[in-house]
């Protein structure tokens, strides 16, 4: 008699932030970063997955091209959350100079 083994997948992944690791599910996910003072901080959320973009999913072109922009943006969004975490905020001389004359912040962009 042979055992059956079963195929077990997840649909969990990670990317690397700064002094920390994101990790993403199909519903959630949870930032782990390592601040100045040594303390691990761990932010975790829900993914809001609208009703709208489900019947766009299905075309395998505008799934990939979609969850590339997810991903992108998410992506970002943490890393740019764990520099501020990690207290890498600061200001260079250029972006002092863009507030001031055009009143833009630069990250904010």
């Amino acid at each position: 008699m042979k055992k059956s083994k079963s195929k077990k997948t997840t649909q969990i992944g990670g990317q690397a932030v700064i002094e920390g690791v994101m990790m993403r599910g199909k519903t959630s996910m949870a930032t782990a970063v390592r601040s100045e003072s040594g303390d691990i901080i761990l932010e975790a959320k829900r993914i809001n997955s609208s009703s709208n973009t489900r019947s766009v999913k299905k075309l395998p072109i505008i799934r990939g091209v979609f969850a590339f922009f997810s991903s992108l943006v998410l992506g970002t969004k943490t890393l740019m959350r764990s520099a501020s975490v990690f207290g890498e905020d600061e200001n260079s001389k250029f972006d002092d100079w863009l507030s001031k004359k055009i009143g833009i912040n630069a990250t904010d962009i």
